[in-house]
């Protein structure tokens, strides 16, 4: 499952379904609306009028929820691996498409998505997080990449750390990169120097650990 905020609406993510709530009342959220997807909802985001969605097998779509009691598939772009996690930033969406590494798409025209770059990592790409030119890749046991993102059609590698455990999702705030590092717990990493990553924090805990979110 996965979950979105935007304003007074929630985008939530059942399997292969996109369900809006208002959430206008915390207290008492209430379904708006509900559309079916071809695919397994893997990662939501949401920026402006528009819905964008992870589907698994079936790559990114694009959802039009101006009009949140009948939200409209508007766009669709199959990758070629499996888009497991999303993130916008401007006219680009970032895709971790697992075995297919980094890619990165242009939706300046959300009905017509297009992919103007790749990446490709060295480990299966399971999570993406984009702040200002760089993105940092969750890559499973091979750690995490942090990736100039300035040209997308030109991807380049800063650096690439590893951890004790497999990195399946990441999230970064001020000069720190926070990873789920599965069975190893969460581990904190500083990227103040994007070029020399340190591992400074290696909290291991009991239960195996899929999503770091502040």
């Amino acid at each position: 499952m996965s979950v979105y905020s935007q304003g007074k609406y929630a985008y939530v993510g059942t399997s292969n379904e996109l369900v809006i709530a208002d959430v206008n009342n915390p207290q008492e959220p209430k379904e708006v609306s509900r559309i079916t997807l071809p695919g397994t909802l893997r990662s939501i985001y949401a920026q402006d009028r528009y819905v964008y969605l992870s589907c698994d097998n079936s790559g990114l779509m694009v959802i039009d929820v101006m009009d949140a009691k009948n939200p409209v598939q508007v766009g669709v772009l199959d990758t070629v691996g499996k888009a497991l996690s999303v993130q916008v930033a401007g006219k680009y969406a970032y895709l971790a498409d697992e075995a297919n590494g980094l890619v990165v798409v242009d939706i300046s025209n959300p009905q017509k998505p297009m992919q103007v770059g790749r990446f490709d990592t060295v480990g299966k790409a399971y999570d993406v997080y984009v702040k200002e030119n760089n993105a940092y890749v969750a890559v499973g046991d091979k750690g995490m990449y942090i990736l100039d993102i300035s040209n997308p059609s030109n991807i380049s590698m800063i650096s690439l750390i590893d951890t004790p455990g497999n990195v399946v999702s990441v999230y970064v705030q001020n000069k720190y990169a926070y990873v789920a590092d599965e069975n190893n717990g969460v581990v904190v990493i500083d990227v103040s120097i994007p070029k020399s990553p340190k591992i400074i924090s290696d909290s291991y805990w009991f239960t195996t650990i899929f999503y770091a979110t502040f």
